[in-house]
């Protein structure tokens, strides 16, 4: 596997999880720790990674929930137990550092 190659397939796959962790945490948790500006970017890039590389794209985690993923929302993307777990984590700790943090 090429260097590009494999870059491409970590990014996407990087992408994929963080937009399910955040869309997770938005629709089912209501809760955020990211802003708008910040899941759209996400979005964006993910959106034209696989446009720009589909078969990459094709070999990632996910590839069913983001086949029509277009970027506008995140409502109807997947919802494992490894999603709910990351989410449920990351929202503690945002919550413990927030804490710490005043």
């Amino acid at each position: 596997m090429g260097i590009i190659k494999s870059a491409v397939l970590d990014k996407i796959n990087h992408l994929r999880r963080k937009m399910l962790v955040h869309s997770y945490l938005y629709y089912a948790l209501d809760s955020s720790i990211v802003d708008d500006i910040t899941f759209d970017r996400w979005a964006k890039e993910l959106v034209l990674l696989q446009k720009e590389y589909p078969s990459e794209a094709s070999q990632c985690v996910y590839n069913e929930s983001f086949k029509l993923f277009d970027g506008t929302t995140g409502f109807n993307l997947e919802r494992d137990a490894w999603v709910e777990s990351a989410a449920r984590r990351l929202l503690q700790t945002h919550k413990e550092l927030e804490k710490k943090n005043g």
